[in-house]
């Protein structure tokens, strides 16, 4: 009976903790992105830019020899970063002039990053960086994404990155759009 006052008292206590284990309760941040156009016949840089968190949608077509990579960098100091991820797909469409059929099609591409991929990530620092790769073509050695005899549209890839923290707070950018060239039919 002397103990009646403990049960109340740890219940209480209980509800004034930090929801999190950290006691952060604000979203991690985009420190910066930047997308950069390399060629695949060399492995050289052909442009780089600084990506809008908020959105952005790339004017100039991107050439069928060049793969993108996204580099992110985010930031947290009170819980550190645990994971940065994306939701990414492109479309096109192959159309057979000669049948007049055309075909759309879609790629989804893997959440992960290259580091955790590689197995090189690692969560829970205050600063991390991660990259995405991401080139259509590279299955092909032609860099075909339609049969050689079709027309292919551009290819448009879309993407959407998101950051956790340690409290399990998220932030995201805008729809991130990227289009490459399309090729006529021979």
């Amino acid at each position: 009976m002397q103990r009646a006052w403990f049960f109340p008292l740890a219940l209480w206590l209980c509800a004034c903790q930090p929801t999190s284990p950290t006691g952060d309760s604000t979203p991690p941040g985009f420190v910066g992105i930047e997308a950069e156009y390399v060629r695949v016949t060399d492995n050289r840089s052909a442009g780089v830019e600084q990506i809008p968190v908020a959105g952005f949608v790339k004017a100039n077509l991107i050439g069928q020899d060049r793969r993108l990579v996204l580099t992110v960098v985010a930031g947290d100091s009170e819980s550190g970063i645990t994971s940065i991820s994306r939701e990414a797909e492109a479309t096109w469409t192959c159309t057979d002039l000669a049948r007049g059929i055309a075909s759309r099609k879609t790629a989804t591409y893997s959440p992960v990053s290259d580091e955790v991929r590689a197995g090189t990530w690692t969560g829970g620092r205050t600063l991390a960086t991660a990259t995405f790769t991401v080139d259509p073509f590279s299955g092909s050695p032609l860099r075909l994404v339609c049969p050689a005899f079709q027309e292919q549209s551009p290819v448009r890839f879309t993407t959407t990155i998101t950051l956790r923290n340690g409290a399990g707070a998220a932030a995201s950018t805008g729809v991130l759009a990227f289009t490459w060239a399309g090729r006529a039919a021979p």
